[in-house]
């Protein structure tokens, strides 16, 4: 009886590390997995922002150009240094696959925050013919923006595809395991099983 009681307290310790394993496994990739969708939700969300930015930036100096109020100038400042530190965050999102048109999108978020800038210093000057080309470059600066944004989320999209495929695929590789791991543990449950009701009728 005690050869019996300590089969069944190796199969039982046995049995727990199985299910241990299994579920550690299963926590380690559900977490690395919302870190990782999280990771590209923050991408998604700094490449639109810096679109909106750009635009808000836009609509500031407009106002400005329109009510001349120290308020609205203080507004278009305080757009316009957003826009030139989510230019700064972008770095963050550079990798091999968008190196080069990140770049060209951070030169543009730069070279309408000039523009912008350029505009204001004109309509300090009442040079309103500098102001109304300036003011359009950057509006057109703004539409290339809006664009490039486009274009960059495209790009993520293909990044990350592959990714979600592997996500699949890992997903499928678990599911197999738990159920051939099941089928593993009732089968030595069911051998156990039939060889105690042996020991035990057997006499």
């Amino acid at each position: 009886m005690n050869t019996i009681r300590n089969k069944m307290m190796l199969l039982s310790i046995l049995i727990w590390i199985i299910m241990a394993v299994i579920w550690l496994s299963m926590n380690l990739f559900n977490q690395r997995t919302v870190e990782k969708y999280n990771e590209i939700l923050q991408r998604y969300l700094l490449m639109n922002q810096a679109s909106e930015q750009s635009q808000q930036a836009l609509t500031s100096l407009n106002n400005y150009r329109i009510s001349l109020s120290q308020e609205s100038l203080q507004q278009y400042f305080d757009d316009s240094n957003k826009l030139l530190h989510t230019k700064s965050e972008l770095n963050w999102l550079r990798n091999a696959n968008n190196a080069m048109l990140l770049d060209n999108f951070q030169h543009m978020l730069e070279s309408q925050a000039e523009a912008m800038g350029l505009a204001v210093r004109f309509q300090k000057d009442n040079n309103e013919d500098e102001v109304a080309k300036k003011f359009d470059e950057a509006s057109n600066i703004s539409k290339y923006i809006s664009e490039a944004t486009l274009t960059l989320i495209s790009g993520e999209q293909k990044t990350y595809n592959a990714f979600y495929r592997k996500i699949i695929k890992r997903s499928d590789d678990l599911l197999k395991m738990g159920f051939w791991t099941l089928a593993l543990v009732s089968l030595m449950l069911l051998i156990f099983s039939f060889r105690f009701v042996n020991s035990v009728t057997q006499p």
